[in-house]
């Protein structure tokens, strides 16, 4: 094979790239990192309604919306927030509940726990990074989470023994 996108010795010679990453993770970000898909990505902004309160809303973000073929993130099970890819992880969650439906079938209680105060709102921010193409009969996942404060819990009880 010729042209630009030869390889040679692992490397593509137009772009510098090595071999392409595992198909079950992979390095995300810098390369830094082994990404296995145990984190949930969100904006900063979301990040800071997650743990704290939204100021949209006056309420935590409770729900969380992905394009995607299949269920990704399982019921029961708790993920890492990251605030971007390949950044660390600042906290992590639990998913309580998981539903597939139409992106334009959000309700006003739902636009709510995403941390916007209307449907319309939420509609809006959730196709500006995507530069506007998301149609609004795009199936998504909807899933409902809790953050998990056990560590804060623990480090807390740690601290107040050490005062005893």
């Amino acid at each position: 094979m010729s042209g630009p996108r030869a390889s040679i010795a692992g490397k593509s010679a137009r772009h510098g790239w090595r071999d392409p990453p595992p198909a079950r993770g992979g390095y995300a970000g810098s390369g830094r990192r082994f990404y296995s898909g145990q984190s949930m990505i969100f904006t900063k902004e979301h990040v800071a309604a997650i743990f704290g309160v939204s100021p949209n809303t006056g309420l935590p973000k409770t729900q969380t919306r992905r394009i995607a073929d299949t269920q990704r993130y399982k019921p029961g099970k708790e993920y890492a927030v990251c605030p971007g890819l390949g950044k660390k992880s600042i906290g992590r969650i639990c998913i309580t509940h998981v539903r597939r439906e139409f992106l334009l079938h959000i309700s006003e209680e739902d636009a709510i726990a995403e941390g916007y105060p209307s449907s319309r709102e939420f509609l809006f921010a959730f196709d500006r990074p995507n530069n506007f193409k998301v149609h609004p009969w795009t199936r998504v996942w909807a899933y409902t989470f809790a953050p998990v404060v056990e560590r804060a819990i623990r480090s807390q009880t740690r601290s107040d023994d050490g005062a005893h």
